[in-house]
């Protein structure tokens, strides 16, 4: 979620000439995100596509937030 905020905000600036975020991966953002951000395997020659679609672009698996807390408690 961070990665898709930072990526918009970035994006919108007019004096932003690079962003920098950790492309390796991460366990819980590939749990909870349909579609992950700051993903290596989604980089487009060296760059991070802005996502798409409503909102911050991204998707949250419900069901796996759920089972995540239930671990938790």
């Amino acid at each position: 979620v961070c990665a898709a905020a930072s990526l918009h905000l970035a994006a919108s600036a007019r004096n932003c000439e690079t962003y920098e975020c950790m492309i390796f991966g991460n366990p819980l953002r590939d749990a909870i995100t349909k579609t992950p951000v700051a993903d290596r395997r989604s980089l487009i020659d060296g760059q991070l596509p802005l996502p798409g679609g409503p909102g911050l672009g991204i998707a949250i698996d419900e069901e796996a937030v759920k089972g995540l807390v239930a671990v938790t408690k």
